[in-house]
Formats: structure tokens, C-alpha cells, sequence
């Protein structure tokens, strides 16, 4: 079975640690795939320099697959989409993460979006029924983040978890495939396939095939599906990549200046 984590950082963005770090460690876990999530709106401008980095790793491993990936983080959606634009060419997954209900159906509907991230944090419900729904006809993912759930504490926890354990509820309902990811921003947030498996069954009500299928099968499917889309040159909806392949950098020397 491959394993897959779709969501971690490296000091290539918010990350602790050098990314060949994060790659051994993953490795050592018995992770086969992983995405780097480390373009976001801080290094946009450097995407260039990200790519080349993540492309040195893929030719040093071998025994993993690696891609790049983009967190588009905001709960306005002007920008959102601006940074969905801007990233998509460059990156093999994107993810959005909002508290804003227009702005996760935007990106329940939108083709360069392959998942939509829920937030742990005291909040409205977002994946509600017509934005599953979305989401459904879309063919999206919804990513839980590992880390995230830990990182809140007292009843902020417990009220965060009831609400995306409803989430995921809903998001079952209509089909959504789940996925678990660590969001690890140091090698010591990084958790073995079977932690991940293990926290899905227990604190987000999986049975275990969907749990199993949370850090293997739905991940490897959507970031093969993602690499057709890129293929077909797709950002956003009625708009095309132009002056170069899909994921090519339109300036390859504007990071380096």
C-alpha cells in the first residue's frame, strides 16, 4: 500500500527544517508519496527557486514520490482567487483553508482546487449540505490536519472537534473522499501511516477501510487526477495556462534576482 501525506512544510515556507530532512524523516515513517506544501503567499515571487529545489530532492529519493504543493489560506475571496491563479501553474496539489462560507463554495466549484482544508478553530459550519454538494460535482477532497487538531486547547478542542466531526458527516453523505494529513512543520510533527490511520478511526468516526483509505488511496487519486489537469493546462475555470507548459515558470530567473 502507499502511504501519502499531502500536507507538510519545510523552512522552504513555515516550516523547521530543511526539506531533505522532512523527506528522510517521511521516508523513514514508510510514507511512499508526499507533497511539500511549501508555496504560499509569502514566496510566491520565489516560486522558481521552490520548484528547483523540490525537483533536486525528486532526482536525490528514489523510494519516494515527491510533489509540490500550495496552501491558499484567506477569507476574502478576491485574493483567494488571486493566489489560486498565481500558484496553480507551479504546484502538482492545492489546497484552500478559510473560515468564510463564500469562499469555501468558491472553492468547492473551482477546477484548480483539489481539497478544501477544515479549519480547527470556534466557527461557523462550512461544509454544510449545499457546500458538499459543491464540492461533490466538483470531485474535491476534505483534508483534516493532524497538527491542527492538537494545536487548540481546553473547549475551543472539543467544541472544534464536534463541528468537524459533523463536517465530515456531511461530507460523507455526498461522497466526499477524506483525507489525513499531518500538516507537520518540523520532523517531529510527522506521524507513522498508522498513527494517521489510528485518528481517523478513533477521533473522526472513520471506520477503518475509510481511515486506511484517508492516507493512501484518496490522496494518490487526487494528486493523479490534479497531474491531469495541470496537463491540461487548467488555473481557474475558462482560463488557461499561456507562455509555456503547465507548471513551466513563465520567468525562470525572476526568483534568483
Amino acid at each position: 500500500m502507499v502511504y501519502v501525506d499531502v500536507h507538510v512544510h519545510s523552512n522552504l515556507s513555515k516550516g523547521e527544517n530543511d526539506p531533505e530532512e522532512i523527506v528522510r524523516e517521511a521516508v523513514e515513517l514508510g510514507f511512499k508519496a508526499l507533497v511539500l506544501m511549501d508555496l504560499y503567499s509569502g514566496n510566491i515571487d520565489e516560486a522558481g527557486r521552490v520548484r528547483r529545489r523540490i525537483k533536486e530532492l525528486k532526482e536525490k529519493f528514489k523510494d519516494v514520490t515527491l510533489y509540490l504543493g500550495a496552501e491558499v489560506k484567506g477569507d476574502e475571496l478576491k485574493p483567494v482567487k488571486k493566489l489560486v491563479v498565481n500558484s496553480r501553474p507551479y504546484v502538482e496539489y492545492l489546497a484552500v483553508k478559510t473560515s468564510s462560507l463564500e469562499v469555501i463554495r468558491w472553492a468547492a466549484r473551482t477546477k484548480p482546487v483539489d481539497s478544501i482544508i477544515l479549519p480547527f478553530k470556534f466557527r461557523r459550519v462550512l461544509m454544510d449540505a449545499v457546500t458538499a454538494r459543491f464540492a461533490s460535482e466538483g470531485k474535491k477532497a476534505v483534508e483534516v490536519c493532524v497538527c491542527d487538531m492538537f494545536r487548540v486547547r481546553g473547549m475551543t478542542r472539543a467544541l472544534s472537534f464536534s463541528l468537524v466531526r459533523r463536517e465530515i458527516s456531511i461530507a460523507k453523505h455526498y461522497g466526499l473522499p477524506i483525507i489525513i494529513s499531518s500538516n507537520a512543520k518540523s520532523v517531529f510533527d510527522l506521524r507513522k501511516p498508522d498513527q494517521l490511520t489510528a485518528i481517523g478511526e478513533v477521533l473522526l468516526g472513520l471506520s477503518k477501510e475509510a481511515a486506511r483509505n484517508a492516507v493512501s488511496a484518496y490522496p494518490m487519486d487526487l494528486l493523479l487526477r490534479s497531474a491531469k489537469l495541470r496537463r491540461a493546462g487548467v488555473v481557474i475555470e475558462g482560463v488557461e495556462v499561456v507562455g509555456g507548459k503547465p507548471g513551466q515558470d513563465k520567468n525562470p530567473d525572476r526568483s534568483e534576482g
